[in-house]
């Protein structure tokens, strides 16, 4: 198939093979390469966000007996029940990239932060080649749906111009 663009003209039976060609599967690509591409920076950020929600739901982190274990942070040593997200491995709200960095030290590398991720890729691929492709089908609909339309209230103008 291929997408269509209305051209100006007074013919009020316009159609959409009329005008110039535009591939549908030019959508296909787009789609998935911004899938992909998304997915590919978003990686990252969506495997931090998953630690940090595991870790706060962790039974150490909502436990509230006294025999919690001692947990060392640095210089010190933690006792109390609640053990927090910013007594943990996270500490703070705005050390991300420092969070990442960790991570790849710990766990062999940039590699490691896309572990895991080609169905994930997969997923945001299908979707984003779906939405592009609506979008696409829909812009070219409206478009000539609204063209005959102006065409088609043109014609009508001109005849009853010509009648009086």
């Amino acid at each position: 198939g291929s997408r269509t663009a209305p051209l100006p003209s007074s013919n009020t039976s316009a159609t959409l093979e009329e005008a110039t060609s535009y591939p549908h599967w030019h959508d296909v690509v787009a789609g998935a390469a911004a899938g992909l591409g998304a997915r590919a920076i978003t990686a990252p950020l969506d495997l931090l966000k998953i630690r940090r929600q595991l870790q706060l739901s962790s039974p150490n982190a909502t436990a509230t007996s006294s025999a919690v274990p001692q947990h060392s942070v640095g210089n010190r040593v933690i006792t109390n029940a609640v053990k927090t997200a910013t007594d943990a491995n996270f500490v703070g709200e705005w050390n991300i990239l420092k969070n990442l960095y960790d991570i790849c030290k710990r766990e062999g590398g940039v590699k490691s932060l896309f572990r895991g991720n080609v169905a994930a890729s997969y997923l945001w691929m299908g979707y984003s080649v779906v939405q592009f492709s609506v979008y696409g089908y829909s812009t070219e609909y409206l478009t000539w749906y609204f063209s005959s339309k102006t065409d088609a209230k043109n014609e009508l103008e001109k005849e009853q111009i010509s009648d009086k």
